[in-house]
């Protein structure tokens, strides 16, 4: 593998619901990959469970040289790489180091405005997004962050 200082982060499009599958995969051949998980609660007709889900459906965050991106087809139920103007689209590091720092599985339940005055700026009350200030557009509505 080469050196870290030409690694970046890619993002690869899985079949639907395979993203830890792929990771799974991906990893066996040494490749670094990440799927960014959140729990969410689900509710069948005689019980309520909570479950991790991906917080980017279909998709893996995928860490190797950008020349080299074809070996991430080496893993059943990739799809595509993400490209942008027939580029392969590289993610920022600070972006993956944002989503790591969520500190495991983000509890959506948590999540609630603090201000139902439209356009107020407010902060989130979850505790990996505690130091983010938004600006809420109404009730259960978008939050821009900066």
């Amino acid at each position: 593998m080469p050196s870290d200082h030409t690694q970046a982060w890619i993002a690869a499009y899985t079949r639907p619901r395979w993203e830890k599958v792929v990771a799974s995969q991906l990893l066996k051949v040494g490749i670094q990959s990440y799927v960014p998980i959140r729990r969410e609660v689900r509710q069948w007709s005689d019980r309520k469970k909570t479950v991790e889900v991906p917080l980017l459906p279909s998709y893996v965050l995928v860490q190797l040289d950008p020349t080299h991106y074809q070996k991430v087809f080496q893993a059943d139920g990739i799809v595509r790489v993400i490209t942008f103007n027939r580029r392969l689209a590289v993610i920022r590091s600070s972006e993956i180091d944002l989503l790591h720092g969520l500190k495991g599985p983000m509890n959506l339940s948590l999540f609630h405005q603090v201000s139902s005055k439209p356009r107020k700026r407010s902060g989130l009350r979850a505790v990996p997004l505690q130091d983010f200030v938004g600006r809420s557009f109404g009730l259960r509505e978008r939050v821009e962050l900066p």
